[in-house]
């Protein structure tokens, strides 16, 4: 018969058109699809993986010097990563800004944060460097410090502390040493709360007073209140109103918050005079 299959030919396989509509569709198997995407993925991870490694975030407290001749402070940002730049008299208190300048405008963003702080930005990858001045409300001299990028950590918050105290601003209670005594480095590390392991950690029956022990005279004591007895002669302070004094050993602080004096008692001294 003409147009019909051959004497003794197999007859054709019908069509199977859901697999060939698959095939045209998605070519790859279900095995090839995942494959591909967990590909995809690994690419994409490793375009966005930085080249560098990203900067370690801190926050640090600094101690001016504000002598003639005395280097400016250096304040390490990042791009995409900002930085809040406060300023504190000798006591911890907020020192209003009047005005600050920004002599990279190019490269950082500068603007006044609040009453007492400047908050920097990076405006694009390639900045490296920059300088700001800071005019202070009742100080003549400007606070200059300089920026720079491209390192291994990154300042979140640099508190600026002045060894001076606000124009007009009472001494703070407990104070019987001169200004100069205010503060110091060895201080920082209590006031961030990692004292060095050689202190020795008291026992305190206030849980907002924390005592370490670090010669058999001396004592540091870390709080949010204003020791008032007995004397102290350092003290260390940050916008977050928390102090930490160098005073001698007492077993009893008198304290002041919220305008009221309470007595805090402390114990587990060793090695005192009262011991020998």
């Amino acid at each position: 018969m003409p147009g019909g299959p051959l004497p003794g030919a197999a007859a054709p396989k019908p069509l199977d058109l859901t697999k060939e509509a698959l095939d045209r569709t998605a070519p790859l198997t279900a095995d090839e699809i995942l494959q591909l995407r967990k590909e995809l993925v690994k690419r994409s991870q490793a375009a966005q993986q930085p080249l560098v490694p990203v900067a370690k975030p801190t926050r640090r407290v600094v101690r001016l010097d504000l002598s003639p001749g005395a280097s400016p402070e250096v304040v390490r940002t990042a791009f995409a990563q900002g930085t809040v730049v406060s300023f504190v008299d000798a006591a911890g208190r907020p020192w209003p800004v009047l005005t600050a300048d920004n002599y990279n405008p190019e490269g950082f963003d500068q603007a006044l944060f609040g009453t007492s702080a400047v908050s920097i930005g990076v405006k694009k990858e390639g900045s490296r460097a920059g300088s700001v001045a800071v005019l202070l409300e009742g100080l003549n001299t400007p606070i200059t410090f300089s920026m720079v990028t491209g390192q291994q950590e990154v300042d979140y918050t640099v508190e600026m502390q002045l060894p001076r105290y606000l124009p007009g601003a009472p001494a703070p209670v407990g104070a019987v040493e001169q200004m100069k005594s205010l503060g110091a480095a060895d201080l920082m590390n209590y006031l961030l709360n990692t004292p060095p392991r050689e202190a020795r950690q008291l026992v305190s029956d206030s849980p907002n007073v924390t005592a370490w022990q670090i010669s058999a005279e001396r004592m540091i004591v870390r709080t949010d209140a204003l020791v008032a007895a007995p004397a102290w002669q350092r003290r260390q302070s940050s916008t977050s109103g928390v102090n930490v004094y160098d005073l001698p050993i007492t077993p009893a602080l008198v304290v002041s918050a919220q305008s009221q004096l309470m007595t805090v008692r402390l114990s587990g001294f060793i090695g005192t005079k009262e011991q020998r």
